[in-house]
């Protein structure tokens, strides 16, 4: 019984549709894995140092079961070999008992002629057997035809020994004829360019996908009917207040703003001299460095109120004026400077000056 449903579904297997085993089947899936095990079964006898006495299909995956399998086919591929050999050498020894002897004194071209007559009775054997076996040798079929292609491949290598560059020519030669087939073959209307309807066969256009170039969009056709819906909806929506037209997106700025820096434009208060000398006491007193961020945080009130305003000697009529002390009320030009740190504009005002005070006084003296 197990023989029989093994036969079945590998029957079943042989009988279905090739592209149905690319789409993920369950049923398809089951089969294949029965048909499998039936295969390894019946080729267990022909295998002594095989590992597994059976195929372990259920709860394995299929790089699994492809393991198991191989690890059958290599003492089973072995012992076909050394079959094969042992067979070639009877024939071998046959031919010769039954040859004459001025027909095994001849040279390499019979021996040629007697490998391809040897290889004609393989292949009428071959024939033979799988007429009498059609139904039920299923697996001594696949290992006749493996071990006859191999033995066929075999003897054709020894037949025919061609170099290297003949072999280049002969795949040019086979790239050159199948060329010249496809040129002189007709083609199909597809790749014939512009075709008419007379050109192709009848609906042969609905099996191909045919792209269509539209450059501008069909006008669209107003009727009466879609104004009128049209109206209604604007009316409706005016009355609900919904005025949910699409917001236009901000554009956003490609290039990242630079940063601003304040440059400040003032001259510098102090001198040069004055910052040398400021740099010079602060290295000699530690005590006279700049205030720390503490102290600048101290805020002191004071009054500017001359001495005299604070005693009750001071008569009450004085003024300010009165009370300021002479370099209060005489201020110098400003700071001096020598001829090196003179700025261009200094120097021009400074010759400007020397200029007038020349011209004043030639005038005096006129």
């Amino acid at each position: 019984m197990a023989k029989d449903s093994g036969a079945k579904t590998l029957i079943r297997l042989k009988e279905t549709y090739p592209p149905s085993l690319l789409v993920p089947n369950p049923t398809l899936s089951e089969t294949a894995r029965a048909a499998s095990k039936y295969l390894f079964s019946s080729l267990r006898p022909f295998t002594p140092k095989s590992p597994l006495d059976q195929l372990l299909v259920e709860g394995y995956d299929t790089e699994q079961i492809w393991h198991q399998i191989n690890l059958q086919s290599q003492p089973l591929l072995s012992t076909i070999r050394r079959q094969l050999n042992r067979l070639i050498k009877t024939a071998e020894g046959i031919g010769q008992r039954k040859l004459p002897l001025d027909v095994a004194n001849k040279t390499a071209p019979n021996n040629q002629n007697q490998r391809e007559e040897e290889i004609d009775y393989l292949y009428e054997e071959l024939d033979e057997a799988d007429k009498d076996k059609e139904g039920s040798g299923i697996e001594d079929k696949i290992l006749k035809i493996d071990v006859l292609t191999d033995y066929l491949r075999k003897e054709e290598q020894k037949i025919k020994t061609a170099s290297t560059h003949e072999k280049q020519m002969e795949k040019v030669g086979s790239k050159i004829k199948l060329m010249e087939k496809a040129n002189i073959e007709p083609k199909t209307w597809t790749m014939l360019g512009e075709v008419t309807a007379s050109q192709r066969p009848v609906n042969s256009a609905l099996e191909v996908d045919i792209e269509f170039e539209h450059n501008v969009r069909p006008a669209l056709v107003i009727t009466d009917e879609m104004n009128a819906s049209m109206e209604e909806m604007i009316k409706k929506r005016i009355i609900e207040g919904r005025f949910d037209d699409v917001k236009r997106a901000p554009k956003l700025p490609l290039k990242v703003p630079r940063e601003v820096k304040e440059l400040d434009h003032n001259k510098s208060k102090y001198g040069l001299a004055e910052i040398y000398e400021q740099e010079y006491v602060q290295k000699i007193d530690p005590t006279s460095a700049p205030l720390s961020h503490r102290d600048k945080l101290k805020n002191e009130v004071k009054r500017k109120v001359p001495a005299l305003a604070m005693e009750e000697i001071a008569p009450m009529a004085i003024s300010d004026a009165a009370m300021l002390a002479p370099e209060e009320v005489f201020h110098g030009k400003g700071d001096v400077k020598e001829d090196a740190e003179l700025t261009r504009a200094e120097r021009k005002r400074r010759r400007a000056n020397k200029k007038r005070k020349f011209k004043g006084r030639g005038f005096l003296r006129l």
